[in-house]
């Protein structure tokens, strides 16, 4: 279940953000902190020092993979959504999805 709120929220991400460069400006204003996708990466790593996601980035590239798959847009989409939203925690992260 949790897999698969973490899963929407990168696509939802993906979909807002990696569609359009416009957004060049960190998603919370308040924020100079390292990208999302970073800190979710580093969060998740090594694998099995999660329970959000076990298998690691690994786990997490092939979940992209098959979002993006569904959805027929390329992983990179979806990837760079997430890494242009900045923020200072995992938590911050979570709730900007």
């Amino acid at each position: 279940m949790l897999n698969r709120c973490l899963a929407i929220t990168v696509l939802m991400l993906g979909l807002l953000l990696g569609f359009g460069t416009a957004f060049s400006t960190p998603v919370l204003a308040d924020s100079n902190g390292p990208s999302c996708m970073g800190i979710e990466s580093s969060s998740i790593s090594p694998p099995g020092s999660s329970s959000e996601e076990p298998g690691g980035r690994v786990q997490f590239r092939d979940e992209i993979k098959e979002l993006a798959g569904q959805f027929n847009v390329p992983s990179g989409a979806i990837i760079a959504g997430f890494a242009h939203v900045h923020a200072l925690s995992h938590d911050q992260c979570d709730a900007a999805g």
